[in-house]
């Protein structure tokens, strides 16, 4: 699953394995870019840090104009089992650090962030547990709660 800006760029996760100090393996998300160009998706990048943590990344959504990225991420300092994290694209083409959505988050799993075409509302979702099989809850606040953190 992937989300789409305007100008063809398109924002995706994608298991990465790590090698752990104890020598063991484990899976990690990670957002990673590309750009749709004559039909083909070239110059795909992984956004790195401040984006990507070691905690795992998921669920990116791009503004249509390319300005911010909302995803959801399990980074230490988080509020629950994963928050929902605001960043901005800088003029020279990287990320600021994510900003964690406060308004939004509590102890449970808070993700799939999206703001509606119209720019009106943030929808996302919360559940109890990382588990699929828990039934999700969808939320919607208005979007207008995340232009403090352009600032």
């Amino acid at each position: 699953m992937g989300t789409f800006s305007k100008n063809g760029e398109i924002y995706f996760v994608r298991l990465e394995k790590l090698k752990k100090p104890d020598r063991t393996n484990t899976l990690n998300n990670e957002i990673y870019s590309a750009t749709l160009k004559k039909g083909k998706f070239t110059e795909i990048k992984n956004l790195g840090k401040p984006v990507n943590t070691i905690g795992g990344e998921v669920c990116p959504f791009i503004d249509p104009s390319g300005k911010y990225l909302l995803f959801g991420s399990s980074r230490d300092g988080g509020y629950g089992l994963v928050d929902t994290y605001i960043s901005f694209r800088k003029q020279n083409g990287t990320w600021t650090y994510p900003q964690n959505v406060k308004e939004i988050n509590t102890p449970e799993f808070d993700a799939n962030a999206i703001v509606t075409p119209d720019g009106k509302y943030l929808i996302f979702i919360r559940r109890e547990d990382f588990k699929c099989t828990i039934p999700n809850r969808i939320y919607w606040v208005s979007a207008k709660i995340l232009e403090k953190y352009s600032k």
